[in-house]
């Protein structure tokens, strides 16, 4: 009994507990903030008509008492009196309740103020055809869901009573990939306040759907942590668009900046269009790879098709240069027009001891010439 005293303590509705002889055994914190009962104030005692004005007592007399004595229950409109006088309006439950062993209550009153139950009653419905999917859930430890709308059920396929239900049941359902992120991410939600997320969630039908999940954290007076209010909507066809552009920049990127082997150890990368820094990563990545794999000795860098040559392009092509060199290739860089060869002055560029040449084939030949010198030497040797 205890137990259920203080789950009915705690509950938002009205909730009256009363004898045979209609005396109230219990009121819950609700009903006393609503009627005006403090809290220390004894409720035991007083009647259960004393809660209604004098003009809705008839009919809790003649209505609603005998149909919980014939029928074991009654709803309907009433009212409810305030010690301030006001008359507020509500829809209450009377039902008959078993008494336990050692208990003289009879009867379970639950109550709802009318426009509670009006605006409750709204937003479920809005809900049920919103896209977006509200919830709430503990602040810290496992951070297991105390509310969610129904309409998640359209959403991912589970009833909102799963996740209630089991509290590993979120968490345990993220992508593995994703669910470090997520989880170390909320750590530190107390203290941003408000986090967004983006994670793949496993449906009910065995299909992962990607969720944009924003939650701000609600604190009490004292500034602790209670819980995290939050929506949940589907954004899986616009992941799933940027995945594929991505994967189409990655794919175009590459052509463009493509390797081309003309020997078994000379290799040349012609550069087209302008040079960022991300291309520029690229162009390293591609040129490493490629000397590394395929064990070249040469590397030739065509500029010719690039358009601008700044002080970005310029560093690009240097630390190309020496990184080549740390494989034990050379760079050997093309295409370097008079007015590209007047910018590097201008900037200042140290070429160093990377080899130039003024277009492809007098890099090429370079780079023949030397691979016949070195084959020479190794004959004569």
């Amino acid at each position: 009994m205890n137990e259920m005293i203080t789950l009915l303590d705690e509950v938002s509705d009205l909730v009256c507990l009363a004898d045979a002889d209609g005396k109230i055994a219990f009121l819950n914190k609700a009903a006393r903030r609503l009627v005006g009962i403090g809290a220390s104030e004894d409720a035991a005692g007083r009647r259960l008509l004393e809660l209604f004005p004098e003009h809705e007592r008839p009919q809790i007399e003649a209505e609603a008492l005998p149909s919980v004595q014939r029928e074991g229950a009654w709803r309907g409109r009433s009212a409810l009196a305030t010690i301030d006088g006001r008359h507020v309006p509500v829809a209450a439950a009377f039902l008959r309740h078993s008494a336990a062993s050692g208990e003289h209550a009879q009867l379970l009153v639950t109550m709802q103020p009318v426009e509670d139950a009006v605006v409750r009653a709204r937003l479920e419905n809005l809900l049920a055809k919103s896209r977006v999917v509200f919830y709430s859930s503990k602040a810290y430890g496992d951070y297991s869901v105390t509310y969610m709308s129904a309409n998640v059920h359209a959403q991912l396929g589970y009833p909102a009573e799963h996740f209630l239900r089991d509290p590993g049941f979120w968490a345990d359902h993220i992508h593995p990939e994703d669910a470090p992120r997520v989880l170390g991410e909320l750590a530190s939600i107390a203290e941003q306040q408000h986090q967004t997320h983006e994670y793949r969630f496993l449906c009910a039908d065995g299909k992962y759907q990607w969720v944009y999940d924003e939650a701000v954290c609600v604190k009490d007076e004292s500034g602790n942590p209670v819980e995290l209010v939050g929506t949940w909507q589907d954004v899986t066809e616009r992941k799933e668009a940027e995945l594929l552009i991505q994967e189409q920049a990655a794919a175009l990127m590459q052509f463009s900046t493509p390797l081309v082997p003309i020997s078994d150890d000379v290799l040349v990368m012609p550069i087209v269009g302008a040079l960022d820094a991300q291309r520029a990563e690229q162009v390293m990545t591609t040129l490493l790879d490629g000397v590394s794999k395929g064990q070249a000795r040469v590397a030739i860098l065509d500029i010719t098709g690039v358009s601008v040559v700044d002080t970005q392009v310029a560093d690009a092509l240097l630390r190309a240069a020496k990184a080549v060199a740390l494989l034990g290739a050379q760079v050997v860089i093309t295409g370097i027009r008079s007015e590209v060869a007047q910018t590097l002055v201008q900037l200042g560029a140290n070429m160093g001891d990377v080899v130039t040449r003024a277009t492809l084939q007098a890099g090429v030949a370079f780079a023949m010439q030397g691979r016949a010198a070195g084959r020479a030497g190794a004959l004569r040797g």
